[in-house]
């Protein structure tokens, strides 16, 4: 069995008050019934879970202490033996996906208010039911207003609806107007998030294409006065707008709107459409307009201002690294500095210390501290494809930047990264020949610059500035300036 058992799977994401709350739950006779089960959770919490070491073969073993106490007489289960744990251990996954759903239910007021109307319905408890309406019409208007908040009063209202129905004073009063508004606005933003992710699917890969004919169809119901007037519809329209269109009109319209409708906006839908202002300045980055790094620090120093960086209780270390580059970039390397010990503790434990040494030596890298930068770069493990090759960059440029002598020791570190690129079966073809044809040209200028090659400087500008993809033309560039004075 070369994959984990699906229960201790599940049980290994439980937290410890989870796990806790669990076993009370098999504890009520409401739901369980087999005092097996019982034990098996508790031997498996002991002496199974968060161990890896221990293979499916020896978990088994253990678990059947859970239905026979005495030890086995041979060291393996027979089939009938396994075929029993089996159900034993199908009973005890079916019963924690039965905890996780009452878990979830507690939290999702929309969801249990649908099924305790309904059975007070069938029930035909009139008289509690109107005085759960009342408390629901009587109830404050919420200030914000996103998905979930449409969705608890769609379900609210349909259960209005029906309560006014089957009490039989429908003919008096209707609710059909309120039920609607919610039911459309629900459906909108819905339609509109799954929009915006197709597009983003687009903007990732060349290969996703859709059919948007529905979303085009909805125009005229987006115009109407009583949904025009929605704050988040008119910002999911404007993030739309701005994906569609990447123009400096559309993100300023888009900004404008997030900081006017702010207190209307749940925090992670802001935080959702300020990432897509950020992709856009880094669109603009990439096609050489260099204004925008300003305007993406400005973005980040918002967002942090607004609680936003945040995802959860983490920060993404893939967009504290862009902090931390645009913030250099920017020359604010006190902010930058401030942002990496701020976020430090929302950082992944296994990845907490090397993440950190990666950015204070990004930190000395574009402070043109290169030995700084190598130190504090050398030290780091493994953390993702991404932040390895970021790291491997800038080794490779803080050694071509102090060295004055021709070392060997240095024209090995860029064949090392050579060689990685070309073996490295992860990166995207267009992304390999990118970082393959910036590291021949440095290794190149390196040799030029010590006299160890034929190859004039002149020829090494000309294949430069043809070759249609490079990881860092500029930077190149600016090498080739230097040589040429």
């Amino acid at each position: 069995m070369k994959k984990q058992l699906l229960l201790t799977e599940l049980l290994e994401r439980f937290s410890e008050n989870e796990i806790e709350s669990f076993a009370h739950f098999l504890s009520c006779s409401h739901f369980n019934t087999d005092e097996h089960l019982s034990k098996l959770l508790d031997i498996l919490k002991r002496k199974v879970l968060w161990r890896k070491s221990i293979d499916n073969e020896k978990q088994l073993i253990i678990c059947w202490q859970a239905i026979v106490a005495l030890p086995l007489k041979d060291p393996t289960l027979n089939k009938q033996q396994i075929a029993l744990l089996r159900v034993k251990m199908s009973a005890l996954t079916r019963l924690a996906e039965q905890f996780l759903t009452i878990e979830a239910l507690q939290n999702d007021e929309a969801c249990k208010n649908e099924l305790l109307h309904r059975k007070l319905l069938e029930k035909k408890q009139f008289r509690l039911l109107d005085r759960r309406m009342n408390k629901f019409q009587k109830a404050p208007d919420e200030q914000i207003k996103d998905i979930p908040h449409y969705h608890y009063q769609y379900k609210t209202e349909t259960s209005i609806l029906n309560y006014l129905y089957h009490s039989g004073q429908w003919i008096k009063a209707d609710n059909l107007p309120e039920l609607n508004q919610n039911l459309d606005v629900y459906y909108l933003l819905n339609k509109l998030k799954l929009h915006i992710t197709a597009l983003s699917f687009m903007e990732a890969s060349a290969q996703k294409k859709y059919d948007f004919s529905d979303v085009e169809a909805l125009q005229h119901l987006l115009k109407l006065v009583k949904h025009a007037n929605v704050p988040l519809l008119q910002a999911y329209r404007a993030v739309i707008d701005l994906m569609n269109d990447k123009t400096p009109h559309t993100y300023k319209k888009l900004l404008f709107l997030l900081e006017e409708y702010e207190g209307d906006i749940s925090m992670n839908d802001l935080n959702d459409f300020y990432v897509v202002a950020t992709n856009f300045c880094v669109h603009q980055i990439k096609s050489g307009k260099s204004e925008y790094h300003a305007r993406l620090f400005d973005l980040y120093q918002t967002m942090d201002a607004k609680n936003l960086l945040l995802e959860g209780n983490l920060i993404p270390i893939g967009k504290l690294k862009n902090i931390v580059s645009v913030s250099c970039r920017a020359g604010k390397f006190e902010w930058a500095t401030q942002m990496i010990n701020k976020y430090r503790p929302f950082l992944r434990k296994e990845n907490r210390e090397h993440v950190h040494s990666f950015n204070l030596g990004a930190i000395a890298f574009y402070q043109k501290d290169y030995q700084t930068a190598i130190d504090y770069l050398h030290r780091i493990g493994n953390i993702n494809l991404i932040y390895d090759i970021s790291r491997r960059v800038m080794v490779v440029k803080s050694h071509y930047e102090i060295e004055t002598h021709y070392k060997e020791t240095t024209a090995q570190v860029f064949r090392s990264m050579e060689k990685y690129i070309k073996r490295n079966k992860s990166l995207p073809p267009k992304d390999k020949t990118a970082y393959r044809n910036f590291i021949r040209i440095l290794i190149n200028l390196y040799r030029i610059r010590h006299g160890l090659t034929k190859m004039s400087l002149e020829r090494i500008k000309y294949k430069l500035e043809h070759q249609a993809l490079n990881s860092d033309k500029q930077w190149l560039l600016n090498k080739i300036q230097v040589l040429e004075k």
